[in-house]
């Protein structure tokens, strides 16, 4: 049997924002959030091994958003994997993410959980 284990995983402290809040924001603000998401990954990835064909981004936070919620808040998120080169695009024949949330465990802080497949 063949499981479905990701070839890289990283965790950022810091949860990606709802789509409402996007939305809310000035353009600047939104531009500022996509170049820390980078700063992040560049700090915790380096330079990309390989391009990856899926992505699985769950948001870890005391509070559930719904659906298109949730997908829209990694906008930013997703634009940043890209921009660092760890995916080809952020179109449906380049990559298929899934996105997921869950409540932080006990003494476990909030954040964003990546998980790269090929």
């Amino acid at each position: 049997m063949k499981y479905d284990v990701p070839m890289r995983s990283i965790y950022i402290p810091k949860i990606t924002p709802s789509l409402n809040e996007v939305l809310r924001r000035h353009w600047s603000i939104n531009y500022a959030e996509k170049r820390s998401w980078i700063g992040w990954i560049t700090v915790l990835v380096g330079v990309p091994a390989c391009q990856y064909r899926r992505i699985i981004i769950t948001r870890v936070a005391t509070r559930d958003l719904d659906p298109d919620n949730l997908a829209g808040g990694c906008k930013s998120l997703l634009d940043a994997i890209r921009d660092v080169g760890l995916i080809l695009d952020d179109d449906a024949k380049s990559v298929s993410v899934e996105y997921r949330q869950r409540r932080p465990k006990a003494g476990e802080e909030t954040g964003t959980e990546l998980e790269f497949f090929a």
